[in-house]
């Protein structure tokens, strides 16, 4: 609000009014007002413009009036939002060290930006990061403040992740954009890209007293110095009445002194040079100064390049980081001199804070596996390696390791991979952000059991996700159960109709794996009859089936099965087996078990003639009938 104080002092004063129209020109309501409220868009400082309707309530004629501003009082200014202490924190996952609070090149960078409310309250604050500087990415570009009362203040975080071809000490430009329900408010953020190298004077300027032998001092931090010192050379700016009262002494932190300037003048037994000032570079192989002097009282003295009492090379080999000392005395009574600035130039040379954080970069390998089911020794696999780089940075120094297990045999790859001692070592080196590269590995299986491979993949960035780093393929392997199948039975002397008796059946696996999934089948002859069996087995019409589901390398099984006699003749019986695993003697898979009757067939009297046709006969059905057995 503003309030003014309109003074009418014409001629006839009574003749005119005078009122406001409006201020940096929003329009009031009204002209019968001296206090013009809330005027949006006035600024806050500077020059305020005003507009004025008179009235001449008089007669016509010579009257004039004369108008002016006797007061201008702010009453109260508009509600602002303000922005205020900027918090900075940078990231580097590759390298750790690098999260010391500098923006540097490949970083990722949180700000919390606070904002501040004057004059008055603000709703539904919203704020929105944005940057035109190449190189900046916005992650996490919007941040909600909410309400902030008159007074208050409110944060937000935000996230940004520079390139690495962002360069040092350039600077990234953003800008905050803030609404609310009561005005929109931009502010820029503005911070630089790494830290220079300076090294920090202290004490200056620094008045140097008079007729003081002990002199004054100024300290000087050096810091970033990467290795021992080769050269040192010092500027020095100083105002100073009779220059040859002085002496400049230079100590290192390693505590070597040096003296660069002793009283200049002509002859040295005098009062020294009467010339103003020491504006010098001291360095080695320079001039020797001591003897220079215009002789004029007052003269600037004439030395710009000078060589120090004592070599600046006594410094040399030391490291320079540390704080080095100035000493400067006035060493003769009546002329008085300030030490306005000096600097260190030491070689080699400071560096500044400005290391390039690489990005990371998330290897995966995966492995697959191409092989026959069931495998068997002998066997060809073919292995697929596939590494990939899912970024964001790109990847150098990729290599894949695969140890192959003990039962395969390497035969050949063809992505040029190395093999030595069992390991096959696969040398991709760079892999961009995205790319990916396979590699097919060859190998034929020698033993039996379980097949189980794992690569791993490696490369120099961080990555951020190194469980994905392996992959692992898992094969049941090469398997070989040898079963044994034996059938006996318990009949005894001759059997007769009706006479009860038992099959037993053994299984044995001799390994040397296990087998899984073993059905004995028994197909009982027609001359008995089945009763029951102590093994679970079940019985269609005369099939008897009977399974094992894993019979271990070693273990073996039994089966009793019981059945009556009924039929007239040998009672002839086949059993056999299989299992999912080859078997390396099929031939112990089956057996015959053959059970001797008491039964005798009645034959009649025959002459010589017709029994000796009846043994051809029987003979030649014998035959059929063995040929038959064995091929069923």
């Amino acid at each position: 609000q503003v309030w003014m104080n309109v003074t009418n002092t014409g001629s006839v004063t009574s003749d005119f009014t005078v009122m406001i129209a409006d201020i940096n020109p929003t329009s009031t309501a009204g002209w019968a007002q001296t206090v013009i409220n809330s005027f949006p868009g006035a600024p806050a400082q500077g020059r305020l413009a005003f507009r004025y309707f008179v009235t001449n309530g008089g007669p016509n004629g010579a009257n004039s009036d004369y108008i002016g501003i006797d007061s201008l009082e702010i009453l109260g200014g508009m509600p602002t939002l303000s922005l205020g202490m900027v918090s900075v924190a940078d990231m580097c996952a590759a390298i750790p060290a690098n999260n010391n609070g500098v923006i540097e090149p490949g970083e990722t960078v949180d700000f919390t930006l606070p904002i501040d409310a004057a004059g008055g309250d603000f709703t539904n604050v919203v704020g929105t990061l944005t940057s035109a500087t190449a190189g900046v990415t916005i992650v996490t570009g919007m941040g909600a403040y909410g309400n902030i009362a008159n007074g208050g203040s409110a944060s937000a975080n935000y996230q940004i992740r520079l390139d690495e071809t962002v360069a040092c000490s350039s600077n990234i430009d953003l800008t905050l954009s803030v609404t609310s329900t009561e005005g929109n408010f931009s502010f820029p953020v503005t911070r630089p890209v790494g830290q220079s190298a300076t090294f920090t004077y202290n004490g200056l300027p620094l008045a140097i007293t008079d007729n003081t032998p002990a002199g004054v001092t100024s300290t000087a931090d050096v810091a970033g110095v990467p290795s021992a010192i080769t050269n040192v050379q010092v500027q020095i700016n100083t105002t100073h009445t009779w220059v040859g009262d002085l002496i400049f002494t230079l100590q290192s932190p390693n505590g070597t002194t040096v003296t660069l300037l002793d009283q200049p003048g002509v002859p040295a037994s005098t009062f020294g040079c009467n010339n103003n000032d020491v504006n010098v570079l001291f360095a080695d192989g320079q001039p020797d100064p001591e003897a220079i002097c215009t002789g004029a009282t007052g003269d600037a003295w004439p030395v710009t390049n000078a060589g120090p009492v004592t070599p600046l090379s006594a410094f040399n080999g030391e490291m320079a980081n540390g704080q080095w000392t100035l000493t400067v005395s006035d060493n003769a009574a009546g002329d008085t001199g300030t030490l306005m600035d000096w600097e260190l130039i030491i070689t080699p040379a400071a560096v500044g804070v400005c290391n390039v954080c690489p990005s990371n970069a998330d290897l995966t390998l995966t492995k697959t596996a191409a092989a026959p089911s069931p495998l068997s020794v002998g066997d060809t696999i073919t292995y697929t390696l596939m590494a990939a780089n899912a970024g964001p940075g790109d990847a150098t120094g990729v290599v894949v390791t695969d140890p192959l297990p003990a039962n395969v045999t390497y035969v050949s790859n063809t992505c040029g991979a190395t093999f030595a001692a069992g390991t096959l070592t696969w040398n991709i080196g760079g892999l961009l952000n995205g790319a990916g590269a396979s590699c097919d590995v060859v190998v034929t299986v020698n033993a039996v059991g379980g097949i189980t491979n794992t690569a791993t993949v490696t490369g120099n960035e961080a990555d951020p996700t190194p469980a994905n780093n392996a992959g692992t393929s898992t094969l049941a392997g090469a398997f070989l159960a040898d079963v044994v199948l034996l059938k006996s039975n318990n009949a005894t002397g001759g059997l007769a109709p009706g006479d009860a008796f038992s099959f037993f059946i053994n299984v044995t696996n001799n390994g040397p794996t296990d087998a899984t999934n073993v059905v004995v089948t028994d197909v009982l002859s027609n001359k008995v009859s089945y009763v029951a069996n102590t093994c679970g087995a079940t019985v269609t019409g005369a099939t008897l089936t009977w399974t094992i589901p894993t019979l271990a390398n070693g273990a073996e099984a039994n089966c009793e099965i019981q059945v009556i006699y009924v039929g007239l003749g040998d009672v002839i019986n086949l059993v056999s087996s299989t299992a999912n695993e080859p078997d390396p003697i099929p031939a112990n898979n089956t057996d015959i078990e053959s059970v001797a009757t008491a039964n005798a067939v009645p034959v009649p009297a025959l002459n010589g003639f017709t029994l000796a046709a009846l043994a051809a006969l029987m003979a030649g059905l014998g035959l059929w009938m063995r040929r038959r057995f064995v091929k069923g």
